[in-house]
């Protein structure tokens, strides 16, 4: 099971779009899809499902807010899978058999959890701090060792909010990748360069920390989460390329030796991703859309299995 944390430190770029049609064009290809909405917006888990329904059905049990908050209550043990919800409105266009496309829903709430969550870090002495640390930040690194559910799924899919919380710290731990969605201005330029900073000062902390262990202590698990790549969306195009405007920014990241930037680029089309999820149907497995955009979404998908390394990649 591979593990990718999508995520942008700048709203706007189109992540959560991204996240919603690749998960489920691989799901359409057989692959066992697990969505998870870790951003309190909610706006992934409103792109499967309506709201009416996640007011009545999924908001009092079935939200990623019960199990975090079960995980410092000291309440019964919940897991991940029991969260997993699977959407009617997509299963009809999930047409392989063995394809799979479950998501784990979000909670306005998270907003809390997490501001507590970053309290609860601190501590008297380096050693409380330490293992405060990586008690908050495993959680999800944690839950991703259970087998049941890394026999279940073949890749998750993690929808992460547009900042640098604890909460989305968590979700790059317990990655083996980081899908990074951008728009070619100069903003989000900048953004990544901040994102890339704060991601590296993270993966040292923890190996620190890692590395601090007292005799007798139990080692830690290795983390290595790896930039997979950029992928740059919501691009103004013309006659299949950039328009000039914004080929400069596209340009400058893929000189940078150390940022992959994917050779798949993502047209704008505000107006279809925007109606999509009023269906609970992202666009790239709409079977009555046959155009550039399926066409771009169906090469993201390859191109992406490619590099992670998921089966059936080609």
């Amino acid at each position: 099971m591979k593990v990718v944390s999508v995520i942008n430190i700048k709203g706007g770029v189109g992540k959560t779009t991204l996240t919603a049609n690749l998960g489920a064009e691989l799901a359409s290809r057989g692959m066992k899809v697990l969505l998870i909405d870790l951003d309190p917006q909610t706006n992934l888990t409103f792109s499967f499902f309506h709201i009416d329904y996640w007011s009545d059905n999924l908001a009092p049990e079935k939200t990623l807010k019960r199990w975090l908050e079960a995980q410092g209550s000291g309440q019964e043990q919940v897991r991940l899978a029991e969260l997993a919800a699977t959407p009617d409105t997509v299963r009809p266009f999930i047409t392989h058999p063995e394809g799979v496309l479950d998501i784990i829903p979000s909670h306005l709430g998270l907003l809390n959890i997490d501001n507590e969550l970053a309290t609860s870090i601190s501590g008297a002495g380096y050693g409380q701090v330490r293992a405060n640390f990586m008690k908050v930040h495993r959680m999800l690194a944690e839950e991703f060792r259970d087998r049941s559910l890394r026999r279940k799924y073949d890749v998750v899919l993690i929808d992460c909010a547009p900042n640098f919380n604890v909460l989305n710290k968590a979700a790059l731990i317990a990655s083996d990748w980081i899908l990074v969605p951008a728009k070619a201005d100069h903003l989000s330029t900048l953004g990544m360069e901040y994102l890339l900073k704060n991601f590296k000062k993270l993966t040292d902390d923890y190996r620190n920390f890692a590395r601090a262990r007292s005799e007798g202590e139990m080692a830690y698990p290795r983390i290595s989460p790896t930039l997979l790549g950029v992928v740059f969306s919501m691009v103004p195009m013309r006659l299949g390329e950039p328009i000039q405007a914004v080929r400069p920014f596209v340009e400058k990241l893929r000189q940078l030796e150390d940022i992959p930037v994917f050779d798949t680029i993502i047209r704008e089309r505000n107006a279809l991703f925007a109606a999509a999820p009023r269906h609970g149907v992202p666009v790239s497995v709409m079977t009555s859309l046959r155009d550039e955009v399926s066409r771009e979404l169906d090469d993201l998908a390859t191109e992406f299995a490619v590099k992670a390394g998921l089966k059936g990649a080609k």
